[in-house]
């Protein structure tokens, strides 16, 4: 996450990339989960993991004159929708310990995969975007 933080930075319009800093922020989250258990409120870095909401969000519009997907924006937005709805389902406590768990790793599939696809998008149109650049200077 840290890494694709970097790369929206590069290839970001703005100078100050919103998408990027909720990114790294996240990023920054999930490493400290993996270094400090549960009692520690170093683990997640004081729940900064709260921003898987907002980075699908502002990567859409951030990127959205770029990626020019209807597809994808409703895939980022439905994403951050599921981020809230399994917030709010696992703090007012509707998930049984039992398999929490176990409701955690799926929710992990359309997170990660999140990732995956916008790293995909972004670099498809920045490829397709260079090659025409190419073909019209040639």
């Amino acid at each position: 996450m840290c890494f694709f933080a970097l790369g929206i930075q590069l290839t970001s319009p703005s100078r100050v990339s919103f998408s990027m800093a909720s990114v790294l922020l996240l990023g920054l989250s999930m490493i400290s989960a993996g270094i400090w258990t549960l009692e520690t409120p170093l683990h997640l870095l004081y729940n900064l993991s709260i921003f898987m909401i907002i980075a699908p969000l502002a990567f859409l519009l951030e990127f959205k004159n770029i990626i020019k997907s209807p597809s994808f924006e409703l895939f980022s937005a439905a994403v951050s929708f599921l981020h809230v709805f399994m917030f709010w389902l696992i703090y007012a406590g509707f998930i049984p310990s039992e398999i929490n768990g176990l409701v955690q790793r799926m929710w992990a599939i359309p997170t990660m995969g999140w990732f995956g696809i916008a790293a995909y998008m972004l670099g498809s149109r920045q490829f397709s975007a260079n090659n025409s650049m190419h073909a019209t200077s040639a």
